[in-house]
């Protein structure tokens, strides 16, 4: 079965879409997983068949959720599927939509890519579960915490720590009580949480552990994490950590650490962590702050940012010379917006749209986001999912004598954030 799926996605790279039409009987079922793994890049709209294909963000064709007649009209136009395509980025001009490959960020074929893609749906029926949706809502956490206990805690919301109910489903003889309370078997989240041998800790830091019940530590992280409690949600995981290396002690070495030995050395740790990152933050500051552009350069700084609150987001410009005179600002309001790649790539077209009838010969473009000044700079996305953005990005560019492009860090970039950011109020655009 595996060498059967690699002959064909042999067969797709050398030319994956034609081939893919034109695929016989002999590979229907891999060119039907094959074409599972494609999206479509909205032109005009007349290629794309609204019922059967993959063109909405986040979600499958309609009649895999559903909406299989029209009867069902009402229901096709909930708010959050309108609020999906809202975010579908247009090609440019009046080009046809394409077929495009949506497990590589560039949307080129690959048969790495595709390989996994196939091999994760013999394992999984559901390739875009309603789970991913609130495992991206995790992800997302504001936890000031070491990089290693960031790492654990995306572990520990994978269930992919080492407990004994782990070793029993893999068939490996153990006995499978907790070693400390020797009463319930030894999952992750009773390891963690609902050991007695730990409940006096959590008593102390975590009282509503008592009161609520979560099943595992993924839920447990996602209530904290709808609820905006990150520090709660960073003690948490300090105080986890914490636990774990006191169990993993125990069975390797035999030693076993008082729970108050815990508490004494994790909370300081997490809080001269916080201390040191205040103080590393000002020296990054210091060191990464704007710099004036040569003399015959003007300087063109942007950004971008998201109101999730109000479905919107905004972008900022402002355009400076070398004696950094500011001699132009602007800051907008856009519709909703599906990833932060896009709103930093309009925040790039708008404000060259603002610069382009100056009459401005050389101009740096800067923008904190590395993924989309990195993409121009390798000039390979013109058929990824904002190729139409990057193909404006390169067209308004030769209305300049020069134009170059340039990632910064944010403390480089405050002027066009603080424009950003503070635009939520605006009706469209302010300009100055």
């Amino acid at each position: 079965m595996c060498l059967s799926i690699f002959r064909v996605l042999i067969f797709c790279k050398q030319g994956w879409v034609d081939l893919l039409l034109i695929l016989g009987e002999a590979f229907g079922r891999q060119k039907k997983r094959v074409l599972e793994g494609c999206r479509w890049r909205i032109g005009v709209g007349t290629a794309v068949n609204i019922w059967f294909d993959n063109w909405i963000p986040g979600h499958n064709a309609l009649v895999k959720e559903g909406y299989v007649d029209f009867g069902k009209l009402r229901a096709l136009f909930n708010p959050r599927v309108v609020e999906d395509i809202q975010k579908i980025v247009l090609c440019d001009g009046n080009g046809a939509g394409r077929l495009i490959w949506g497990h590589e960020r560039n949307r080129v074929f690959s048969v790495r890519s595709c390989y996994k893609f196939i091999m994760a749906q013999q394992t999984s029926h559901v390739a875009e579960s309603s789970s991913s949706r609130v495992q991206s809502v995790v992800w997302k956490w504001k936890m000031s915490v070491p990089n290693k206990i960031k790492i654990f805690a995306w572990r520990a919301c994978k269930d992919g720590l080492p407990t004994k109910e782990k070793f029993l489903g893999k068939h490996v003889p153990t006995d499978v009580r907790c070693n400390l309370c020797h009463a319930e078997p030894e999952g992750l989240y009773h390891a963690l949480v609902q050991c007695v041998d730990v409940q006096k800790l959590w008593a102390d830091y975590l009282p509503v552990l008592e009161r609520e019940k979560f099943l595992n530590v993924f839920e447990l992280a996602f209530h904290f994490c709808t609820a905006k409690q990150f520090e709660t949600l960073s003690t948490f995981f300090v105080l986890a950590w914490g636990i774990w290396y006191r169990r993993n002690k125990f069975i390797h070495e035999q030693a076993l650490i008082s729970i108050h030995q815990v508490d004494d050395h994790v909370v300081p740790l997490l809080k001269c962590y916080k201390r040191a990152k205040r103080q590393s933050r000002q020296e990054v500051r210091d060191v990464y702050k704007w710099k004036p552009p040569d003399h015959d350069v003007l300087k063109l700084n942007v950004d971008g940012a998201v109101f999730e609150d109000m479905g919107k987001a905004s972008i900022g410009a402002i355009l400076r010379d070398s004696s950094c005179r500011v001699l132009m600002a602007a800051r907008a309001l856009e519709e909703a917006i599906a990833e932060p790649e896009h709103v930093e790539l309009l925040a790039i077209v708008h404000g060259l749209q603002f610069c382009a009838s100056m009459g401005i010969v050389k101009i740096q473009v800067e923008s904190d986001c590395f993924l989309a000044i990195d993409a121009l700079l390798q000039d390979n996305m013109d058929i990824s999912k904002f190729g139409g953005l990057y193909y404006e990005i390169k067209q308004l560019s030769s209305c300049f004598g020069e134009c170059m492009f340039r990632h910064v860090y944010r403390e480089a970039n405050e002027a066009a954030h603080y424009l950003a950011k503070y635009a939520r109020n605006v009706d469209r655009i302010n300009m100055w």
